[in-house]
């Protein structure tokens, strides 16, 4: 498995974590999940777009830092809605997740991914996914 982020990756992250947390909140996330200390300039999807491709030449494993740094998003149980549509959250969610099914990966619990091979898409990953996490 290649443990450097894949550039469609860094850029949903990037916008994802733009619009949903505040400059505060992204330093600590990065912080949490062990990237480097030195926070880049610039707005805050510029910030995790360069704090996310630096990982990649400077750490030897950074999609596995990855997984901690989406875990609590992936992981939080969603406020209730007025109306009954999707929360942000849910679409943050549903976001990452398709652009992981994509690139052949699946988050799973504790932020880990699995590699489901370049054979499978984004139907049947999403669908393993899910067998997967209700088998845990």
């Amino acid at each position: 498995m290649e443990y450097k982020i894949p550039v469609p990756l860094v850029a949903v992250i990037a916008d994802v974590f733009s619009s949903h947390y505040t400059h505060t909140e992204i330093d600590s996330r990065f912080f949490a999940a062990g990237f480097p200390a030195d926070v880049p300039p610039g707005n805050k999807q510029q910030k995790c777009h360069a704090w996310l491709l630096r990982a990649n030449q400077q750490i030897e494993a950074p999609l596995l830092m990855v997984g901690h740094l989406i875990e609590e998003l992936m992981e939080t149980v969603p406020p209730p809605t007025w109306g009954g549509g999707e929360s942000p959250l849910e679409a943050h969610r549903a976001r990452i997740s398709a652009q992981l099914s994509a690139l052949g990966l699946c988050y799973q619990i504790g932020g880990h991914f699995f590699n489901w091979g370049p054979v499978l898409r984004a139907g049947l990953c999403s669908r393993l996914c899910m067998i997967a996490s209700s088998q845990i």
